[in-house]
């Protein structure tokens, strides 16, 4: 091999190299390529049911509906998981999914919500208080 050979070999090493170096993949969630979610973990309180729940769920997504975003309200209802599976419920959640983080971002940046959006807004969260109680908020991504 001679020298321009040669250079040109490491050359092309180093470029690989480099370029392989810039693929790394963040898990930033500002950097999240897919669905994004508020998460939004909840349990029952006293007098709280599960039907009155899922009436929340069901305004809350008429309300995104309503107002045209993609985003899915989703409920969760989850159970211990014992040697019995347990039928008790545990928890309820729900999340909000938007199909990517710039909806998201532009959703939750509007300003242009009316008297009306407000009042629908605190018509399910009253029900969503009447029967559960949140405990924590979390950002999810779901990467593709």
């Amino acid at each position: 091999m001679n020298f321009k050979s040669i250079f040109i070999l490491i050359a092309f090493l180093f470029a690989l190299n480099a370029s392989a170096m810039h693929h790394e993949k963040s898990y930033k969630f500002s950097d999240c390529d897919g669905k994004v979610a508020n998460y939004y973990v909840s349990k029952l309180i006293s007098g709280g049911t599960i039907e009155g729940f899922l009436e929340a769920i069901k305004m809350h997504q008429d309300y995104y509906s309503s107002r045209g975003s993609e985003a899915k309200v989703v409920p969760l209802i989850q159970y211990k998981r014992s040697e019995t599976d347990d039928e008790e419920i545990f928890r309820v959640s729900s999340m909000v999914i938007y199909p990517n983080l710039k909806e998201r971002t532009d959703w939750i940046s509007r300003d242009d919500f009316t008297e009306k959006d407000t009042e629908e807004f605190s018509a399910f969260i009253d029900i969503y208080n009447k029967n559960t109680e949140i405990t924590a908020r979390r950002l999810v991504c779901i990467p593709e």
